[in-house]
C-alpha cells in the first residue's frame, strides 16, 4: 500500500470521526425540529377550530404566537442541519476530487 492510500484513508477516517463527534447535535437539531413541526401543527389545528367571532382573542394571539415561534425555529434547526451536511459533503467532494486525480496520474 502506498503512502498516498494510506493518507486518504487517514482521511476518510477523520470525516467518519467528525461526523460521529457532531452526531449528538444533528440528534438535537432533528428532535427541535420534530417537536416544532408537532407545535406548528397543534397551534394551526387550535387556530382553526377557535370561533372567531367570539371576542376570546388571547387564545388567537398565543396561538400565533406559538405558530411564529416554532415556524422560526423549524427554520433554524433545518438550517443548522443543512449547514453542517453542506460542510461534509464539500468535504468528502474534495477528498473524492483529489482521490480521482491520483488515481487517474497512477494509471498512465
Amino acid at each position: 500500500m502506498s503512502e498516498t492510500s494510506i493518507k486518504y484513508r487517514d482521511e476518510i477516517q477523520a470525516l467518519k470521526s467528525l461526523l460521529d463527534m457532531f452526531k449528538l447535535e444533528r440528534r438535537v437539531y432533528i428532535l427541535l425540529s420534530i417537536l416544532s413541526t408537532i407545535i406548528l401543527i397543534t397551534c394551526a389545528f387550535f387556530l382553526i377550530l377557535s370561533d372567531s367571532h367570539k371576542e376570546n382573542n388571547k387564545v388567537n394571539i398565543a396561538t400565533s404566537v406559538g405558530m411564529f415561534g416554532s415556524s422560526g425555529a423549524i427554520a433554524y434547526t433545518t438550517n443548522k442541519l443543512l449547514k453542517m451536511w453542506n460542510d461534509a459533503i464539500i468535504i468528502i467532494s474534495k477528498l473524492y476530487q483529489r482521490i480521482n486525480k491520483w488515481l487517474t496520474k497512477r494509471q498512465y
